[in-house]
């Protein structure tokens, strides 16, 4: 599991520069349990840091082979789900049942997108490019909601004000820059 410290410290070592998308622990996809509410909790609390600086992308919840389409794992799957409201979500699942209009429903209903694996080669995989994907331009139908993960990242940054556009600086450019005035003065070769 993931903890708020080390998060925050990839952030920070990020200079504000990257979007982050975690895939979910095990323990709320491969490792089901009657707990799995107390994962629930550990890992909104780890990617908090993440979240409440509008640098969170995506959560992943990438879901085994042997998760299939039961009644059981239809209401975790809605369960789960709904724990992470507000969050972005994006399931994966690698077993061929769950790929159903009725899935794409739910999953629009309630903000979550789908992501096709396309390795390993699985029996069971759903293969994304052979099957009708569903498309998010499709209005009305019900399928995907989220758009993909680059285009999220861009829409956040344009509704924060960031036009995208960073200056990439040197190393020694960035070391002058925190010098001093008087320093960097004398530091200065351009002269």
């Amino acid at each position: 599991m993931p903890t708020a410290d080390r998060l925050r410290s990839f952030y920070e070592r990020s200079e504000e520069r990257v979007q982050f998308s975690i895939k979910a622990n095990r323990l709320l996809t491969h490792e089901i349990t009657p707990r799995w509410a107390d994962a629930v909790t550990e890992f909104k609390s780890a990617v908090a840091p993440l979240a409440q600086r509008g640098k969170l992308c995506a959560v992943l919840f990438q879901f085994p082979q042997g998760f299939r389409y039961t009644d059981e794992n239809r209401i975790y799957l809605a369960r789960l789900i709904g724990a992470f409201a507000g969050y972005p979500v994006l399931i994966e699942f690698r077993h061929a049942e769950w790929i159903r209009p009725s899935v794409f429903q739910g999953l629009t209903e309630r903000g979550a997108g789908l992501v096709y694996c396309d390795l390993p080669k699985l029996a069971q995989l759903p293969d994304g490019k052979a099957l009708q994907s569903p498309d998010r331009r499709q209005a009305g139908t019900g399928l995907l909601q989220q758009p993909p993960r680059r285009q999220r990242c861009q829409e956040r940054k344009a509704a924060e004000g960031d036009d995208g556009t960073r200056t990439v600086k040197s190393r020694k450019t960035r070391k002058q820059e925190s010098l001093p005035a008087q320093a960097r003065e004398s530091t200065d070769t351009s002269k």
